[in-house]
């Protein structure tokens, strides 16, 4: 059979900065062609679909009646400013696409002087543990950028390739002036910011700023979601705003982010017909109860900043309650083998305030066990941040003896399995027997890493 596939729309960059009320009517009139599709006996791209007032018409008429998937066939990228409490609500919501700036990659700025002391601290503290636990850390980034910047400096005639060990040079043959001169290059790439361990260490120090702290995104949802997303907001608001603490404070900004959402998309032409709210955040403790079978539930406590990253598999849901009466804090595993614990809760307790990143969290996690298995093909990985690789493995383990116990189908048991050495069976040892996502069976990784298959799981850092 030939099948008729043609593209009717794309997405195109908004440069010109249309006002929302121009907005809404294109995207109205959008959504009243893709609702023609289902009523109309003409075609797409004939009279009866494509004029412009009977689409609006139709488009209108159609959510009136409670009809509002037309409206999903737009979607629209947002570029947007706000809180990292704030986007991990709209990361909760369902079907989307972000792109969020990474705490490893990119300097976070905290709101207050008292944050930034002890971001700058800590990053500082890290990097140091970092090389002393692992001198070579940093010797491929410094070796290639250290050659590449001698090559385009004019002022350095020098053509042999330096090698670095322990971030030093070890091959160096040149005259004192020459050789003056590499040092000096050399010393300004080993103190860089883009260097792996001072990376390593940024993304570990942000525990201790706000999960408050700004944050830039791209988002993608479609126009019915966007304006679900306003109603949601406003009625999380509206249940909270006085209840103080991190649900009031929470409550305060998403009214706000509702508010600056209007302005961009303009008033709703729809409006949510199933009473749907957030259910990502919980404002009384979760009762739900561990359960492993094909469909599960884990209970386990996290940190702001690990379940940022779970809760961005869209395929599972999360929930989360914060006990502000019983606040505990993440400990990174390089800042216990450095016996420094003590100062960490310390410092990170100072500004409790604030929520930290670094703030666990109760959290009930739902989803598949197909779906589970997905997110260990990310997660699982010694290049994933080490709190939520730990979560993945010990949860792993926890399928792992639902499986010999059979509570999985066969199928289900047979996933999970092929996650793990299979050389490795006693129950005493599960935590050798889950491997990285580089050891699966049904997995090829390109991205390589220090680490590989037999210390993946078990870094400090």
């Amino acid at each position: 059979m030939k099948n008729e596939i043609k593209v009717v729309a794309i997405t195109v960059e908004n440069k010109d900065n249309k006002v929302a009320e121009q907005l809404k009517h294109d995207f109205t009139v959008f959504s009243g062609k893709a609702a023609g599709v289902c009523y109309m006996k003409d075609d797409y791209f004939e009279t009866g679909i494509d004029d412009a007032d009977k689409a609006f018409k139709r488009a209108v008429t159609t959510a009136d009646r409670g009809h509002q998937s037309p409206f999903d066939h737009v979607h629209l990228t947002f570029k947007i400013g706000t809180s990292k409490a704030v986007a991990m609500v709209l990361n909760s919501l369902g079907v989307y696409a972000t792109s969020e700036k990474s705490a490893r990659y990119t300097l976070m700025k905290p709101d207050t002087k008292r944050e930034d002391d002890l971001y700058k601290k800590w990053i500082a503290k890290i990097q140091t543990m970092v090389l002393g636990e692992f001198p070579d850390y940093d010797d491929a980034y410094v070796e290639k950028v250290l050659n590449n910047r001698i090559k385009k400096n004019d002022d350095i005639q020098y053509d042999k390739e330096l090698k670095i060990k322990n971030r030093s040079i070890v091959n160096i043959e040149a005259d004192s002036e020459t050789a003056e001169k590499i040092i000096e290059v050399f010393e300004e790439v080993k103190a860089s910011v883009e260097a792996p361990s001072y990376k390593i260490a940024q993304e570990n120090a942000r525990y201790m700023i706000s999960v408050f702290t700004k944050t830039v995104l791209l988002y993608t949802v479609s126009y019915r979601q966007a304006m679900l997303i306003v109603e949601y907001f406003d009625k999380f608001c509206c249940k909270n705003i006085n209840k103080g603490g991190y649900l009031g404070k929470l409550a305060a900004q998403l009214g706000d982010f509702s508010n600056d959402l209007k302005e961009v998309i303009g008033e709703n032409v729809i409006s949510d017909n199933k009473n749907q709210e957030i259910r990502f955040i919980k404002t009384e403790e979760i009762d739900k109860e561990p359960l492993l079978f094909d469909s599960y539930t884990l209970r386990y406590k996290c940190s702001f900043a690990c379940l940022a990253q779970l809760q961005r598999h869209r395929t599972i849901r999360h929930e989360m309650f914060l006990d502000e009466n019983n606040m505990e804090f993440y400990v990174p595993a390089i800042i216990r083998a450095y016996d420094c614990e003590n100062e960490w809760l310390e410092d990170i307790k100072s500004v409790a305030n604030v929520y930290p990143q670094g703030t666990m969290v109760d959290v009930a996690e739902q989803g598949i066990v197909e779906d589970f298995v997905l997110k260990c093909k990310e997660r699982l990985c010694g290049r994933a941040f080490k709190e939520t690789m730990d979560n993945v493995r010990d949860n792993t383990i926890q399928f792992i003896e639902a499986a010999n116990n059979k509570a999985l189908c066969k199928e289900n048991a047979a996933l999970i399995m092929g996650m793990t050495n299979v050389e490795l069976t006693a129950p005493d040892i599960y935590d050798y027997i889950v491997v990285p996502r580089c050891g699966f069976r049904d997995f090829k990784c390109t991205d390589g890493c220090r680490w590989g298959k037999k210390c993946g799981l078990r870094r400090v850092i």
